[in-house]
């Protein structure tokens, strides 16, 4: 007997397992369960032989393929496990799969919505949760449920599962009402709301990685705690994000109220908004949050009111990014009230505010109404350099003030232990004693500082009313063409580099200090091993003076001496010497001493006190350099070189002496009248010069020797001498006047002296 056996012939498709879990709103985010398609023959059975290419094609409207993917079936069976086929829309659509001649199947998809508004509330509050689906940790509400609510134990059994939880809205708020407190087997948590999220209880997440990110299209809300029970906001080793105005439209606000703690364990600490950006492959907000009426006025603010350590940032190595923005009058794209202490342990604190809009703003403002009552912190023991930065961009056609960083009182800087403790502590950790005796505002980046308000407007740039510290590294405020504030009163004494007594009492930091002038220099202590350099800026509209250092300025102490100090950076010819087409002068009243040189340029330049360098002393005036304060060169064979585009002069009794450098005065620098005069060197009745040994009265002629010059700096010889001709204007003045009444005009030198 002979039998057959029948072939089955491919007939059509057949759906084994659909396309589900559409996720709305998820343009580009695949379905979670990607579909199964099988051959079947006119009988609707498997056809096991075919290896038939098949096509899925998701449709956009009728005729439009969104995506498609093709597979090869596989004893007939085609699965289309990670093709990545989406949707982009939240209206239905459907999928159409084919395969050559073969009869094709189609499949609706119906998109599950995100609810319009969520709630978490305890599980005393609700019996059951709003219908709806879980996908992994992403939950959809039912339809017929656009308001969501949740018992809180049907989130944490997620978060317990150990997966990434998302719970979002489409257009409304997400209010979290009851506390989540998670163990170290939990994953993440994100709140992301079509408009406000309101944190009215702790979240706090103890996971390995676990991240805590919460969006909000406008504001971020959250309710403060009391001063023994502070409303806290806990990741762990993941991200912490506050992501207000997610839209990127300008509008949605950070408040954080009095008695909250934002802590990361370890990862980044976000505080800002706008569109996405990627941090570590990780997307964190890019932009600002951002003020926009009259209630939600600032960027972001720390604090309601000023009490001591009402709110705690802390990431403790992980970077810290604030960034705020605010288009109302008189008020702040970050806002600090008195108190605050935002700490970073080894990550970097990164600050930025601006302005935009027609309004009086300003970009931002920390320790305010602190009066003489409290400061506050802000602490990077990072060594990058800088470990803090603070930014500010005016795009308003208001004017107002930049950054502003005000209102302590005078830092008691005794050696005892409370002192130590008013100042921090010997280490960054913040003791109790330390938070309720500290009065000034701190800011401490031990690698160093960059303070950048470059731009136009404002009517003043920098405040700094407070101690900028770094072991290392630089302090940098550029306030580009405008002015820079210091300290100004004996009640409120501010420190640059080091400070007697604070986790910083010895640094190598540079400060570099850069405005159209500076103000109120007063009782501002510069302590640094490293360079100091005063670069004002050139700009028409500000002709002020520099007085820098004025009396009550402190440059140096017993443990640190700047290793170079410049003022001024000489542009001959430019009216002032500064780039400025105005008159300004360059005064220095305060004696100090530089281990290096001294480097002093400007307009007019006036010294009024002692000053000791090592490395050499240069002076350029575009007018007048008047030597009024002693001048004291004690590095072997440095010289004291003083040059002036007119008249170089010197005060009776004063004393110019070098350890064997050369003593330079060069008048009459540009070779042309100005002033009505070409330039003259005048020394005063009782003045000493000396080049062979200025350490001591009785100079070894023997060891050390040195050149005096007077002569007009227009040119100079093979030595690079000036080797032009002093000359006087008038018949009372001599081209070099060597005065010697009321006490004797004194040269000492070995080599040789010269004057024309």
């Amino acid at each position: 007997m002979l039998r057959y056996a029948s072939v089955a012939t491919a007939h059509s498709l057949a759906i084994v397992r659909p396309a589900s879990d559409v996720i709305e709103g998820g343009n580009q985010a695949p379905f979670a369960i990607q579909p199964i398609i099988k051959i079947v023959d006119a009988a609707g059975n498997t056809v096991t032989s075919a290896t038939n290419a098949v096509t899925a094609k998701v449709m956009s409207g009728s005729s439009t393929v969104l995506v498609s993917a093709t597979v090869n079936a596989v004893n007939g069976v085609a699965d289309f496990s990670g093709e990545n086929l989406f949707t982009d829309t939240t209206r239905p659509t459907q999928i159409v799969f084919e395969s050559g001649d073969l009869l094709k199947v189609y499949q609706s998809v119906a998109v599950m919505p995100r609810p319009e508004t969520l709630r978490v509330v305890s599980d005393a509050t609700a019996v059951v949760s709003t219908p709806g689906t879980w996908v992994r940790g992403d939950f959809y509400t039912d339809p017929s449920v656009p308001n969501a609510v949740l018992r809180v134990s049907d989130v944490m059994e997620k978060i317990e599962e150990g997966l990434e939880v998302k719970l979002a809205t489409s257009t409304g708020d997400i209010t979290m009402e009851v506390a989540i407190s998670s163990s170290p087997q939990a994953g993440s948590l994100t709140l992301d709301a079509g408009r406000d999220t309101f944190l009215r209880q702790d979240i706090k997440l103890a996971g390995a990685t676990s991240s805590l990110v919460v969006k909000a299209a406008r504001n971020i809300v959250t309710t403060g705690g009391a001063w023994n029970n502070y409303r806290e906001l806990w990741s762990s080793n993941g991200n912490l994000v506050l992501w207000a105005n997610s839209n990127d439209n300008n509008q949605g606000t950070i408040l954080i109220p009095n008695y909250t703690e934002l802590k990361s364990n370890g990862g980044d600490i976000f505080i800002a908004g706008g569109a996405a950006t990627t941090s570590g492959e990780v997307e964190v907000p890019g932009g600002y949050a951002v003020a926009f009426n009259g209630t939600f006025n600032d960027g972001v603010r720390f604090g309601t009111s000023q009490i001591r350590d009402q709110v705690r940032v802390l990431s403790e190595g992980g970077d810290i990014v604030v960034r705020g923005s605010t288009n109302q009058n008189s008020r702040y794209g970050i806002l600090g009230y008195a108190g605050n202490r935002i700490h970073s342990g080894t990550g970097v604190i990164d600050f930025s505010g601006t302005t935009f809009g027609n309004q009086r703003g300003m970009g931002i403002r920390l320790n305010w109404l602190g009066g003489a009552a409290m400061g506050s912190f802000l602490i990077s023991e990072s060594t990058q350099n800088p470990a803090i930065r603070m930014h500010v961009n005016n795009d308003s056609t208001g004017s107002w003030w930049g950054l502003y960083i005000d209102e302590g009182a005078a830092m008691d800087t005794r050696t005892d232990q409370d002192s130590i403790d008013r100042n921090g502590g010997n280490s960054y950790s913040q003791s109790a004693r330390a938070i309720a005796l500290n009065r000034m505002p701190n800011i401490w980046g031990k690698g160093g500082i960059d303070i950048d308000v470059t731009q136009r407007i404002y009517a003043h740039s920098i405040m700094a009313r407070g101690n900028f510290l770094a072991e290392t590294g630089d302090i940098t405020l550029d306030a580009g063409n405008k002015s820079i504030y210091f300290n100004g009163a004996s009640s409120r004494g501010s420190y640059f580099g080091s400070m007697p007594n604070s986790p910083i009492t010895s640094s190598s930091a540079n400060i570099n200090l850069h405005g159209a002038y500076f103000a109120a220099e007063d009782y501002s202590n510069f302590f640094t091993n490293g360079e100091l350099i005063a670069d004002p800026g050139s700009n028409s509209d500000f002709t002020a003076s520099i007085y820098f250092p004025r009396t009550t300025t402190v440059i140096g102490n017993d443990v640190n001496t700047p290793s170079k100090v410049r003022i001024g950076r000489f542009i001959a010819g430019s009216g002032d010497g500064l780039g400025n087409n105005g008159i300004r002068r360059i005064e220095l009243n305060r004696t100090f001493d530089v281990n290096g040189p001294l480097e002093v340029y400007g307009g007019s330049v006036l010294l009024y006190q002692t000053i000791s360098a090592s490395g050499g002393v240069s002076v350029s005036a575009e007018y007048t350099a008047y030597l009024y304060g002693n001048l004291r060169v004690t590095g072997e064979n440095n010289d004291i070189r003083v040059y002036a585009e007119d008249r170089v002069l010197t005060n009776g009794g004063k004393s110019f002496t070098t350890n064997g450098g050369n003593i330079i005065f060069g008048p009459h620098a540009d070779g042309t009248d100005a002033l009505g005069h070409n330039g003259d060197v005048y020394i005063a009745s009782g003045v000493k010069i000396n080049t062979a040994n200025g350490l001591t009265d009785d100079p070894d002629y023997n060891n050390n020797r040195g050149h005096v010059i007077f002569a007009a700096a227009n040119s100079f010889d093979e030595n690079g001498f000036p080797n032009g001709l002093a000359e006087a204007y008038s018949q009372n003045i001599h081209g070099v006047n060597l005065l010697q009444s009321n006490g004797a005009c004194e040269q000492r030198h070995k080599d040789s002296h010269r004057w024309w």
